[in-house]
C-alpha cells in the first residue's frame, strides 16, 4: 500500500480497552511484540507517516491473542483522495 492509498490507523479507545482489560502497559505490549515503545506510541499519536505496517499489526493482533478477524477491531484505513477530488461541502 503507497501512502497514497491512504494510511493504516490505530483505533485508540479500542486498543486502550484491549490494554486495560489485558492489563497490559505499552511497554508491556512492546516487550511482546518486539518492538519499541515509541513504535507503539506513533501508532497511538498518528505519527507514522504510512500508519501501521503489516508487520506490526499482525505482531499486535498475536500480542492480544487476536486472529486476522478481529482486525477491523483495531485498525482502520484512512483513505485519501487525489487532490480535487475532496468531497464538497454544499454552501
Amino acid at each position: 500500500m503507497s501512502s497514497e492509498d491512504g494510511k493504516l490507523l490505530l483505533k485508540v479507545d479500542n486498543f486502550n480497552k484491549l490494554l486495560e482489560d489485558q492489563n497490559l502497559t505499552v511497554y508491556g505490549l512492546s516487550k511482546i511484540m518486539n518492538v519499541t515503545p515509541s513504535t507503539i506510541y506513533r501508532l497511538i499519536n498518528g505519527d507514522l507517516k504510512g500508519g501501521a505496517t503489516s508487520n506490526t499489526v499482525g505482531k499486535m493482533l498475536k500480542a492480544f491473542g487476536l486472529t486476522e478477524d478481529d482486525f477491523p477491531q483495531l485498525f482502520i484505513f484512512e483513505s485519501s483522495l487525489p487532490k480535487g477530488n475532496e468531497e464538497k461541502q454544499p454552501s
